[in-house]
């Protein structure tokens, strides 16, 4: 059975167009040129970078655990706690929900958003 190469010329066997040139054709719709009212401020605004920063080490402290003895309740590694402790790694829900059990308040009590400074 013979599939024919995309983007190649069947008679030359030459390539064509994006091709020749060693990337792939650029597609568009309407949807990729056509603005609608608004658009510009709807993309700046799910765009619009914030930062979730947490109060797990205040949390910690406040009720004398160790990072290990967090960690251990959480089922987490003693790094990780560390890394969130420190904003380097964002948790997931599973996990901040954990830890709103563990510290007996809500998630909002513990991680808010922040606007980069």
């Amino acid at each position: 059975m013979h599939f024919p190469q995309i983007g190649k010329q069947r008679s030359s066997g030459r390539l064509k167009g994006d091709y020749a040139a060693g990337r792939a054709p650029r597609m568009e719709s309407r949807l990729d040129t056509a603005f609608h009212r608004g658009y510009l401020e709807k993309e700046s605004w799910l765009y619009m970078k914030q930062i979730v920063v947490n109060r797990v080490k205040e949390l910690r402290v406040a009720r004398g655990l160790t990072q290990e003895q967090l960690a251990q309740a959480a089922g987490v590694s003693r790094q990780s706690i560390n890394a969130i402790e420190r904003n380097r790694y964002v948790p997931s829900l599973e996990l901040a929900l954990i830890f709103a059990r563990i510290f007996s308040c809500s998630t909002d009590q513990i991680f808010h958003l922040e606007e980069p400074s």
